[in-house]
C-alpha cells in the first residue's frame, strides 16, 4: 500500500497489527478500542481484516490419524461441547478476533457522512465448503448481517491463482474469499490456472498452514492498486464537496447582500441637489397654473400652446430604486454607513513583518529606529570593549576546531558592559531549577531589555529562555506577527485527531529503534552520552513513563554517521512524524526561511557607512557575482553615498 502510494502521489498513513510482529494483540482491549473509536469518529479512510482461520478451517475436518478433529460446526457455531477446557479457549479467540474485526468494519463502512465513495472496509477468510458439518466463517450469525448490508462486494480466488513466480509444485491450492466496499474488488477474482494434472504443495502442520494463509505479492499488488485508486476518488470527492460548500456559503451570502441592498432606503440628497430639485418642482406648478388660467383659444388659431418649462436636470435620469416604508436604512460597518468595511493601505499590515522579517531582516529593522538607535549604541559599546580586550574575538576565529576555548572572564566582563548599555534588571536572587535539572545558558535578562528598550514585536523569547520553548501540544504557541499565518487545509497537518499516546505504543509490546541505530549502537552510546553530559537528556525510568508520561509520544531513534577528515560526525535523529508527535503540535504560523537569493540581497542591503565588497558566491545550483555595484538603500541618503569600494 505504501509503495502504491508513492507512484501515485498519495499521503498515506498505516497501521499494522500482528502479534507474531510483535505490534499488537487483538485479543487485547488495547489497541482495540482506540481503534475501534477511531472507526466511529471517521478517521480511519481504509481497514482490512485477516483474523485466524484455524477454528475455521476446513482441514479440521479431514479424517487422518493424529491431526486435531473440529472444535465448532453448524449445529454448534461457537464450540463444541465435547470440546476440552483449552479447545473451547481457542474457540472462543477465535470468535472473539472475528467479531472484533466485523465491529472495526461496520464502523468504517458505516460511516454517518452523506458519501457517494464509501471508506474501504474488507474481510478475509477461507469460503464455504461442501462439508456437511464445516463452519466457514462467512456463517457466523454476526459474519452474515455483515455481508448481507448494501455495498457489499465479494471476491473469491485461489491462492496459487497469484504465485506465477512459484513453481508449480510448490504452490497452494487454498481458496480464499473477500468480502467488503472496495470498488472493483471483483477484479481480483482468480481461480486456479496450474492445470488439471499440476500438483499442489501439501498443507500439512502448523508451519505449512501458516505459510499457506500468506498473500502473495502479485495480490498485494493488486489490492493495492484498486485500494489507492479508492482513495484517490475519496479525496476528490471530499475536495469537490468543499468547494460547494464554499460555494454556496458565498452565494447566500451575495443573495443576502443583495436582497438587503433592495430593501434599504438610499441616504438622502447633499442640501444643494434637495434645492434644486424643489426650485425645478416649484417652477413645473407655476407653469401648470398659468396653463390653467390662460384664456380658450379659438376655433382655427393656430398659435402654438403655452411652452411648458423643461426642467435642467440631465437627460440620462438615474431611476431612484423605491424606498421600502416597512424598513429604514440600516448602516453598515464601512464608510459613511456602507455595506462593506474598507480598510485602507495604511490600516493594513505590511507584510514584510511576516515574509520580510525573516528573509530580509534589514528591510524590516531599517524602519524601526528604536532598534537602529539601540543597535548603533551595542556596536560602539563592542568597538570600546574590543579595542580594550583583544582576546574578545578568539572564539569566532577558532570556532569549529578543537583548539577553540571560552574565556568566562571576557565573557561575564561583556556581559556587564551589554546589561548596563541595554538596561537589563538584574536577575533574581532565587532561581527554580526544573524538575529535569536543564537551565539554558542564555541570559533571559539581557534579552527582555534588548527588546523593551528597542520595542520588538518578539516579546515571547525571555519567557521561552526561562521556562522552555512551547512545542503546541500541551501548551500553545503565542504568535507576535513574525510569520504569517497557518493555512489550515495543510497536507502536513490534517486537524486535531485523536492519535495514539505513549500508554498504546507501549501496550504494543517492546518498541525498537531503526536498523541504523540496532546496528551502530557503540556510536549511537558515544553521541547519547554527549547529550547526557551537555544536560540535553535525561535517563527516566519505564515506571516513569508509564505513570505520569502515558500521554505522550514515544518515538524511535535513528543515527547518521559521517566520516570526515577532521573526524567521525554523529547526528541522532528522533523520528516525530512517524510516531505522530508532529500531529499533535498546533503550528499557529507557517515557517518562512530565507533563501539563497535573500541571502545576496541582504549583503546588498548593507548600510553606507560599511565598505561593501564585492563577492562570488556559490549556493548550489546559485551562482551569483555582485559585479555591479548596488544602489545605496538609505532614503535619507539617496544620491549622496559616497562610500569607497574596494575589489577583492
Amino acid at each position: 500500500m505504501l509503495i502504491e502510494a508513492s507512484k501515485r502521489k498519495v499521503l498515506l498513513k498505516t497501521f499494522s497489527i500482528e502479534k507474531d510482529k510483535g505490534t499488537g494483540d487483538l485479543l487485547k482491549d488495547e489497541p482495540y478500542g482506540t481503534h475501534l473509536r477511531w472507526a466511529k469518529r471517521g478517521y480511519i479512510d481504509a481497514y482490512h481484516s485477516g483474523f485466524p482461520c484455524a477454528t475455521f478451517s476446513r482441514l479440521k475436518f479431514r479424517e487422518v490419524e493424529g491431526l486435531p478433529g473440529p472444535i465448532r460446526t453448524k449445529e454448534e457455531p461457537y464450540g463444541r461441547r465435547s470440546n476440552t477446557g483449552r479447545e473451547q479457549q481457542s474457540c472462543d479467540d477465535g470468535t472473539i478476533m472475528a467479531c472484533r474485526s466485523i465491529n472495526i468494519a461496520d464502523a468504517v463502512a458505516d460511516k454517518k457522512t452523506v458519501t457517494k465513495v464509501r471508506p474501504i472496509a474488507t474481510l478475509e477468510n477461507p469460503p464455504e465448503s461442501d462439508h456437511p458439518q464445516h463452519l466457514s466463517a462467512w456463517e457466523l450469525p454476526e459474519m452474515k448481517e455483515f455481508t448481507k448490508k448494501s455495498g457489499r462486494r465479494v471476491a473469491l480466488f485461489n491462492t496459487c491463482a497469484y504465485q506465477n513466480q512459484t513453481p508449480v509444485g510448490h504452490r497452494h491450492f487454498k481458496p480464499q474469499k473477500f468480502v467488503g466496499t472496495l470498488m472493483g474488488i471483483e477484479q481480483l477474482c482468480k481461480r486456479c490456472g496450474c492445470g488439471e494434472f499440476a500438483t499442489h504443495d501439501a498443507i500439512i502442520g502448523p508451519q505449512k498452514s501458516k505459510e499457506s494463509g500468506r498473500y502473495p505479492d502479485e495480490f498485494c499488488e493488486a489490492y493495492a492498486k484498486l485500494a489507492i485508486q479508492h482513495l484517490i476518488l475519496m479525496g476528490k470527492e471530499e475536495y469537490l464537496k468543499e468547494r460547494m460548500t464554499k460555494l454556496g456559503d458565498t452565494i447566500r451570502k451575495r443573495k443576502a447582500e443583495v436582497v438587503e441592498y433592495n430593501t434599504l432606503r438610499r441616504p438622502s440628497r447633499s442640501p444643494l441637489t434637495r434645492r434644486r430639485r424643489e426650485a425645478e418642482e416649484k417652477t413645473r406648478r407655476d407653469a401648470d397654473e398659468d396653463r390653467s388660467n390662460s384664456p380658450a383659444r379659438p376655433a382655427g388659431h393656430n398659435s402654438p400652446p403655452p411652452m411648458r418649462l423643461r426642467s435642467r436636470s440631465p437627460r440620462n435620469k438615474k431611476a431612484e430604486l423605491k424606498p421600502n416604508q416597512d424598513k429604514g436604512w440600516v448602516e453598515g460597518e464601512g464608510k459613511y454607513g456602507s455595506l462593506k468595511a474598507q480598510k485602507s493601505k495604511a490600516e493594513l499590515r505590511d507584510p514584510a513583518e511576516f515574509v520580510g522579517g525573516m528573509r530580509n531582516p534589514y528591510e524590516t529593522v531599517v524602519a524601526m529606529s528604536n532598534l537602529l538607535s539601540l543597535g548603533i549604541r551595542v556596536k560602539a559599546a563592542w568597538e570600546a570593549f574590543y579595542r580594550q580586550n583583544k582576546g574578545a574575538t578568539t572564539v569566532a576565529e577558532q570556532y569549529g576546531t578543537k583548539e577553540c576555548w571560552k574565556d568566562n572572564r571576557l565573557l561575564q566582563n561583556w556581559k556587564g558592559h551589554l546589561k548596563k548599555v541595554l538596561g537589563a534588571n538584574a536577575p533574581p536572587a532565587v532561581k527554580m531549577t526544573p524538575r529535569w535539572g536543564y537551565v539554558s545558558p542564555l541570559d533571559p535578562e539581557i534579552f527582555e531589555a534588548w527588546v523593551t528598550r528597542g520595542n520588538d514585536p518578539e516579546v515571547h523569547v525571555s519567557d521561552w529562555i526561562r521556562r522552555g520553548a512551547p512545542l503546541g501540544i500541551e501548551s500553545p504557541i503565542p504568535t507576535a506577527g513574525i510569520f504569517p499565518p497557518a493555512e489550515a487545509n495543510n497536507m502536513d497537518y490534517p486537524g486535531q485527531q485523536e492519535l495514539e499516546d505513549a500508554a498504546g505504543q507501549l501496550s504494543k509490546g517492546h518498541l525498537t529503534n531503526y536498523s541504523s541505530v540496532q546496528e551502530n549502537t557503540e556510536e549511537a552510546k558515544v553521541e547519547l552520552d554527549r547529550y547526557r553530559k551537555a544536560g540535553f537528556m535525561v535517563d527516566v525510568k519505564k515506571e516513569v513513563v508509564t505513570e505520569e508520561m502515558k500521554h505522550g509520544t514515544i518515538s524511535k531513534l535513528g543515527l547518521i554517521i559521517k566520516h570526515k577528515a577532521e573526524g567521525i560526525k554523529r547526528r541522532i535523529i528522533l523520528d516525530l512524524r512517524r510516531s505522530g508527535g508532529n500531529k499533535k503540535a498546533t503550528l499557529p504560523e507557517k515557517l518562512v526561511l530565507p533563501r539563497p537569493r535573500d541571502f545576496l540581497n541582504s549583503i546588498r542591503c548593507t548600510p553606507c557607512n560599511e565598505p561593501m565588497v564585492e563577492t562570488k558566491a556559490t549556493l548550489g545550483s546559485l551562482q551569483s557575482s555582485t559585479s555591479a555595484m548596488p544602489s545605496c538603500h538609505w532614503p535619507w541618503r539617496r544620491g549622496s553615498c559616497r562610500t569607497p569600494w574596494r575589489r577583492t
